[in-house]
């Protein structure tokens, strides 16, 4: 255990902001960012945390224990960049646990990363708070891939506060994160809110994932489990800063058990214009009844809009709620009510093209009940438009814009740090692209999880094996890491293309880090399939490696080349799952990125660019030769896709799932595809200010052939058409905005429908 004192702490910190004579130095504000680790200072080179915080900008923290003798106070002018080696390894520990790790009073640009806050798990800190805002003056804080262990972070100052794959397990204290300023912008994208447990000290209307009393909220593309009582999140107070908004979150609910059946979101009761949009969500909330869930507990005085979200059978109703002075709009939705789908009292509804879906096909036996008795409704077909109207009134409120910031990058590392090996100068690789350092690489990944390879290109003749049964020997308690290259144009792992073979595998890599490296192998040729058969980088789930695979995050990474570039679960039924990739290229490939795992959920591209693939990325294609499973959800946010053979989204079934496309800018003949036939799996893909633009027009751009929707918010798609096909679910394309004129000539069929809304924007060719 080390041991991080705290002496002296008013005079060790606020010394960084008083001058000789005690007076404030108004220095300048100061938002440097680092562009490499070489700027990082170890924290051994320093007595304390507090007085590294004091002397440095940017400090690293190899893997350990630390126990800080807590609180540490933040007040400067200059930016601060805490990073540890992984966000398991190097844990912050406080010596005393009903106080907070940091209070951060001043301060301009706060970036925390690699780290584990971690507080103990008992029913006496039901308060704890591992970071603690009071600011007064506006900051921006950023925190990425970082696990936040039973205590909150509570933002009670004014600025911008970004989490990014962040991992949060509550525990007993009420909520993950508490937002309680008018001024606070909290922004959310990919990362996981769980709770394992919960103090039985405390009510169940207490316990929520998120929790805000003032301030605005905006939640992308995040899983939650076991909200633990009525809602995953709590939003009290309209925002000034635009509306909060919760959009392609895969929810799952409650506990099971508990007494509550769950709602995405709840808001109490107030006269304020609490305005919310809920949007793409995916809630399979548990319950011990059948169909008495909800999406959203609404009782304010604002707009509501519900807009393409998947509701599980548990999420028998879209709204509910007494809100007599507010507006719910509710379209392109699928739940499991057959009436009631706005139970809620509201001033005016608006619903069009929501569908009911069954669960199962009407009559089978569900285990001893009889679908027909928990629906009453046996007749066919299995699913069906619901809306209380047919075509939407003009005075639709106007739904808010999303908007998504460019990702957080990572320095570039250009030498291995304090805890990390480098596979030159321990292992003896030579990165040279002619001697072979298989051996070499491997015996570092066989001996450490925090491994740097410096610039060079590393030939490898086999794959390289990470946390996997069939190259080490100890796999009980393997997890975390970091695997850095000085950058993906500098650091190269190369798998001759004659061995047509992957580079990366791993069984159970979990809450790592990887980042700075190009992945590269033979090719994919569209006119020899036997080209090259095995994934490039591949993650897999294997139970009897002791931990599941997921919580990666890969930064500036090529995968160039291979069956498939990047490979989720494609042999796995479970996990792998919660992963970031940020600037990543996918190039060269049957398809850039290829899910399996039926449970490979939250995998999000951010920032990514897709060339020359042959599939952009989704379920890989049919084999006999191989035994590829499919399902998972994920999240595409500003990615370009150039040169894509034949289609950009490959899919085959959904696990109760959603798929978001942000800001994607695709020049692919074919955007959606199904290779099979119609599935009976329902699902929804909405697109999002996205520009489509075939190079060269097909037909059927869009073949969407299952129940659920496609859906184009704001978005330019030209040249291209649509085919609706699904028989036994009802299918439908849904315009809001946007440019699309091909729409209304798409084909459907007898029960499937396209809803068109909102004027046109302007023509995007014209005047060019």
């Amino acid at each position: 255990m080390k041991t991080i004192a705290a002496a002296a702490l008013v005079g060790t910190v606020l010394g960084a902001v008083w001058g000789c004579a005690g007076k404030p130095t108004p220095d300048a504000p100061d938002y440097t960012r680092p562009g490499t680790y070489s700027k990082f200072v170890p924290i051994g080179a320093h007595a304390s945390l507090a007085e590294a915080i004091q002397k440095e900008r940017f400090l690293y923290l190899p893997p350990g224990d630390y126990e800080v003798d807590n609180p540490i106070v933040i007040e400067r002018s200059r930016s601060l960049f805490i990073h540890g080696g992984d966000r398991l390894s190097t844990r912050l520990l406080p010596r005393d646990p009903l106080l907070p790790l940091f209070v951060v009073r001043e301060a301009t640009l706060f970036n925390l990363a690699g780290l584990n806050l971690q507080y103990p798990l008992s029913p006496g800190t039901s308060t704890a708070c591992a970071i603690r805002f009071e600011n007064r003056t506006p900051l921006d804080f950023e925190c990425l891939d970082t696990v936040l262990l039973y205590a909150s972070m509570e933002i009670s100052g004014p600025g911008s506060f970004r989490m990014q794959g962040v991992y949060t397990n509550c525990g007993g204290v009420p909520a993950s994160f508490l937002i309680d300023h008018p001024q606070a912008d909290f922004l959310m994208v990919g990362g996981n809110l769980r709770r394992n447990s919960q103090s039985e000290s405390l009510p169940l209307d207490q316990l929520f994932h998120v929790r805000q009393r003032q301030g605005r909220v905006r939640i992308v593309g995040t899983g939650t489990q076991r909200a633990g009582g009525v809602a995953d999140f709590r939003i009290d107070r309209a925002s000034l800063l635009g509306a909060h908004a919760i959009v392609n979150v895969r929810s799952e609910g409650s506990a099971p058990g508990s007494l509550h059946p769950g709602a995405l979101l709840f808001v109490p009761p107030s006269a304020e214009a609490v305005d919310v949009l809920l949007m793409n969500n995916a809630h399979a909330g548990t319950a011990p009844t059948w169909d008495a869930g909800h999406l959203v507990d609404y009782n304010a005085a604002g707009v509501v809009w519900l807009i393409g979200n998947n509701g599980p059978w548990t999420a028998r109703h879209l709204a509910i709620g007494d809100a007599p002075e507010s507006t719910i709009v509710a379209a392109g939705n699928r739940s499991y009510a057959l009436s009631d789908l706005l139970p809620i009292h509201a001033r005016l509804k608006i619903a069009f093209g929501n569908v009911y879906s069954h669960r199962w096909w009407t009559g089978e036996q569900v285990g001893s009940l009889d679908h027909r008795w928990l629906t009453g409704d046996p007749v066919l077909p299995a699913a069906r438009f619901v809306d209380p109207a047919a075509t939407p009134p003009d005075s639709m409120p106007a739904v808010p814009l999303v908007e998504i910031p460019p990702p957080i990058g990572r320095p570039i590392m250009t030498a291995a740090l304090p805890g990390m090996l480098d596979v030159r100068r321990d292992f003896g690789a030579a990165g040279d692209g002619v001697t072979d350092d298989t051996p070499a690489i491997q015996a570092a990944f066989d001996s450490d999880r925090h491994v740097y390879f410096p610039a060079g290109r590393y030939r490898i003749r086999r794959e390289l094996g990470f946390v996997h049964s069939a190259y080490a020997q100890d796999l009980g308690v393997r997890h975390g890491g970091w695997i850095a290259g000085a950058g993906s144009d500098r650091t190269f792992l190369v798998r001759d293309s004659a061995d047509k073979g992957g580079v990366f595998v791993s069984e159970g890599i979990g809450y790592a880090t990887i980042q700075g490296i190009s992945f590269e192998t033979a090719r994919w040729d569209p006119k020899d399939p036997d080209a090259i058969r095995e994934t490039n980088v591949s993650l897999e789930n294997n139970p009897s490696v002791g931990f599941a695979t997921g919580h990666i995050g890969f930064y500036d990474c090529r995968f160039l080349g291979g069956r498939h570039g990047i490979g989720f679960g494609l042999h796995s039924p479970t996990n792998c799952e919660t992963t970031l990739l940020v600037d990543c290229e996918f190039a060269g490939a049957q398809t850039g990125l290829a899910v399996g795992s039926f449970n490979a959920l939250n995998l999000i591209v951010y920032s990514g660019v897709f060339r020359n693939n042959d599939i952009t990325m989704g379920h890989p294609e049919p084999d006999p030769k191989e035994d590829y499973l499919s399902g998972g959800t994920w999240t595409v946010l500003h990615a370009t896709v150039r040169g894509t053979r034949t289609r950009d989204f490959n899919f085959v079934s959904s696990s109760e799932g959603v798929w978001y496309f942000h800001g994607l800018n695709s020049d692919t003949p074919r955007v959606v595809h199904r290779p099979s036939g119609q599935t009976s799996a329902p699902f929804h893909i909405l697109f999002d200010q996205c520009d489509l633009r075939p190079r060269t027009p097909v037909d059927f751009a869009f073949d969407f052939p299952t129940g659920g929707g496609l859906i184009f918010l704001r978005s330019t798609v030209l040249d291209a058409s649509l085919r609706l096909g699904s028989l036994m679910s009802v299918s439908f394309a849904m315009r809001l905005y946007g440019w699309f004129p091909s729409l209304s000539g798409s084909e459907t069929g007898p029960i499937n429908q396209v809803f068109e809304f909102g004027p046109p924007s302007l023509n995007p060719t014209a005047g060019e």
